[in-house]
């Protein structure tokens, strides 16, 4: 029997996620894509029906409508693709959200709330360090497009950390990046696997870090992060050991 504090609780999510619901944009949406980027990883894009567009802040994610309620998938298109939503998923854990996914086909209907999450791109032009792994590329990738398009592009640092080559896509994207933004520098950073090859880095992302980033530059710039929650906060813990960066620097999502 929940005590009365407890049921007050349970009655105040509730509403506050009703609440919540009502104020994101209700969108219909068609599957314009399904790709398998890597083992278990899939790439999908819903091209939008009802609304024809939607505005977002890069980082920010939908709350995609299934059987039994909602899931939540960050974006990783830019905003400027105001048509499309393009998201990452990892289906390993094969709960209800990975089998409806994995059930869809091009062409099928979804339906969605958003944009929702405060995630997001602080406009400025101060330094950007982005760490990632695994799917947590996905709200970074979006925050990356949306920064190459500005002028100027402020100095801008991604460190994937995966496990083997297998596990690595979007490459193409960040040369291509890098060759009209020489200041975007990318490492992918794999644990299992040695890579001699350029812009990979053999051992976890804590020595790519130091070994890429300057005292001077890590105080200046905005640090986000995103990838599961122990990850986060140890890397957090370590770049607080190795820099002096002030705390309202960092901004992260916890993946779960």
């Amino acid at each position: 029997m929940p005590t009365q504090k407890q049921a007050w609780y349970s009655y105040d999510i509730k509403v506050y996620h009703a609440i919540l619901l009502s104020m994101l944009y209700q969108c219909a949406a068609t599957v314009k894509a399904k790709e398998e980027v890597a083992p278990f990883i899939y790439r999908f894009v819903f091209t939008l029906k009802d609304p024809p567009l939607i505005s977002f802040t890069p980082g920010q994610y939908i709350l995609l409508q299934i059987p039994d309620g909602f899931r939540q998938y960050s974006i990783s298109s830019a905003p400027s693709e105001s048509t499309r939503i393009e998201t990452m998923v990892d289906v390993t854990p094969m709960g209800p959200g990975s089998r409806y996914l994995l059930q869809l086909k091009e062409g099928g209907v979804v339906n969605f709330r958003a944009p929702i999450g405060v995630f997001t791109l602080k406009e400025n032009h101060r330094p950007k360090i982005l760490l990632a792994t695994g799917t947590g590329i996905a709200p970074l990738k979006s925050m990356i497009l949306h920064i190459a398009q500005q002028q100027p592009v402020p100095d801008l640092y991604l460190f994937w950390g995966l496990r083997r080559k297998k596990d690595v896509y979007f490459t193409s994207l960040w040369s291509e990046i890098n060759a009209k933004h020489p200041n975007f520098s990318y490492h992918i950073c794999l644990s299992r696997e040695r890579m001699d090859e350029p812009h990979y880095f053999n051992g976890h992302m804590q020595e790519c870090i130091t070994s890429s980033i300057t005292p001077e530059v890590a105080a200046q710039a905005d640090w986000y992060l995103c990838g599961r929650p122990i990850v986060v906060e140890s890397l957090v813990t370590f770049i607080q050991q190795q820099y002096t960066v002030p705390k309202d620097r960092f901004f992260h999502e916890k993946y779960t």
